[in-house]
């Protein structure tokens, strides 16, 4: 743990006996499968049996393993066990994930500073970053203005082929189509 701030959480709220029933209900597992119950021993129900277990196929079991085996030890360190849950756990939070409570409620700095970095407030992102373009402002309208133009427009009412969904790769793809058409407004802006 690199940071003090979860290190203090952590001493201050051990797990203690928070892992027993799980302990004993993944050894009662081990028995009915007559599987040695040792912290690899999970590696042995094979992959159908834990995914029926936990109902999700889109579950990445290769990614909880090192946690598995950190809370099934005999003596277990719980710093190790919440590095583990750290790496297992993708870093997205909603207001809802942080609850509106005051137990969670100091931690909420702590969440954005590490996952936005620093933000400024009041500053006019389009004049510190694009101000000493110049005609900038005429030309975007003037692009725009023939994206909307035309039988087949880039846009009207949203962007045309905007994918439903916004998954990652679609919408890289669905940039990679558009660029070179903006570039192509852009060109006949810059022969005037």
């Amino acid at each position: 743990m690199d940071d003090l701030p979860r290190s203090k959480i952590i001493s201050d709220n051990p797990i203690g006996n928070g892992l027993d029933a799980f302990r004993a209900s993944f050894s009662s597992a081990c028995e009915s499968a007559n599987v040695s119950c040792t912290p690899d021993a999970f590696e042995q129900f094979g992959k159908k049996r834990l995914y029926s277990a936990i109902s999700s196929n889109s579950f990445d079991f290769d990614r909880i393993k090192p946690l598995l085996k950190a809370a099934l030890t005999d003596n277990p360190d719980d710093t190790l066990i919440w590095d583990r849950v750290y790496n297992a756990t993708p870093w997205v939070y909603t207001t809802g994930a942080l609850m509106n409570s005051s137990e969670y409620r100091h931690y909420i700095d702590q969440v954005l500073l590490r996952e936005l970095g620093t933000l400024y407030i009041g500053l006019l992102l389009y004049e510190i970053y694009f101000g000493g373009v110049a005609g900038l402002e005429v030309a975007s309208k003037t692009v725009f203005k023939k994206c909307k133009d035309g039988s087949n427009p880039l846009f009207s009412n949203g962007w045309s082929g905007w994918p439903a969904g916004a998954k990652e790769k679609d919408v890289l793809a669905w940039f990679r189509d558009l660029i070179p058409k903006l570039e192509t407004f852009v060109e006949g802006l810059n022969s005037c």
